[in-house]
């Protein structure tokens, strides 16, 4: 588990394309300024979980440099500039900071007592995969799964 933790942390691009994915819309050029639009989605479950637990994105520096909207299941960033190179260096800078958050959530979530008790008996459940796994305990419905009629008749001693 080190060992991954170690990876994901200094090799952020990687993280990143594993966890979520970019869509551009080109809006065109105004005033001698390309005005764009990166759509970031979540791909993963951890992607997805992070996003639903909310993220700041606290660099004042980014938000001068773009709009930024942080939705429960995508981040949307507005760009206006005249040189691409710098949209590429803002679009870089959210992807470091999404990891940062990525990472952080991960050791706090999954390290959590609670989180490790409850995550073993969520397989035995109906509901199991019906939402994230954070959603899913915090709104926890327990129910167990139906057992087949043979595994039912069995008597165990």
């Amino acid at each position: 588990m080190l060992f991954q933790t170690w990876i994901k942390r200094f090799l952020p691009n990687r993280t990143f394309t594993q966890n979520f994915q970019i869509s551009h819309q080109f809006h065109g050029i105004i005033e001698n300024q390309i005005e764009e639009t990166y759509i970031i989605q979540p791909i993963s479950d951890l992607g997805l979980q992070t996003l639903l637990d909310g993220i700041q994105i606290s660099d004042q520096s980014l938000h001068l440099k773009s709009r930024i909207d942080v939705y429960s299941d995508s981040i949307k960033v507005s760009l206006k500039v005249i040189d691409p190179i710098d949209a590429q260096k803002v679009l870089n800078e959210v992807k470091i900071t999404l990891v940062r958050h990525l990472l952080n959530f991960e050791k706090r979530f999954y390290s959590s007592p609670v989180v490790q008790y409850v995550e073993k008996f969520c397989q035995q459940c109906t509901y199991n995969k019906s939402k994230p796994l954070n959603q899913c305990i915090a709104n926890c419905r327990f129910q167990p799964k139906k057992q087949d009629r043979k595994e039912a008749m069995i008597v165990k001693p």
